[in-house]
């Protein structure tokens, strides 16, 4: 059980093979490889293997939207924004909401995201 106290003789010829295997420490094997396979410099494989399965996962889910049409919101909010477009200056990045209305305006919807504006705005068209 982890975390619960062990005991063992450490008075035999074996003791020292017993606790390089159990306890993945010390006696220079040249293996590289610590207590339960963790390579001593780096991650563990199979935590590498999770994040590569997961990734792959996402883009094969993913894959069909990256070259998808606008839909829904994303026309006001990005193809037409002047901010998102480039065509107005840039501090009113700062000084409009996400949809490009200036935040004093009453008719404002007072979603401030300029760094999501900067990104779309940077974004290759």
């Amino acid at each position: 059980m982890r975390g619960s106290p062990h005991y063992h003789n450490h008075n035999n010829n074996n003791s020292l093979q017993y606790h390089q295997y159990h306890h993945g420490c010390g006696g220079g094997s040249g293996s590289g490889v610590g207590r339960r396979g963790r390579p001593k410099n780096g991650w563990p494989e199979v935590a590498v293997a999770v994040y590569v399965s997961v990734a792959v996962a996402v883009t094969v889910c993913y894959w069909n939207g990256l070259c998808g049409d606008f839909v829904h919101d994303d026309i006001p909010a990005v193809a037409m924004n002047a901010d998102v477009l480039g065509t107005g200056p840039l501090f009113r990045v700062a000084t409009n909401d996400f949809w490009g209305t200036p935040l004093s305006d009453p008719n404002s919807h007072k979603s401030y995201r300029p760094l999501t504006t900067l990104t779309f705005r940077c974004a290759p068209s």
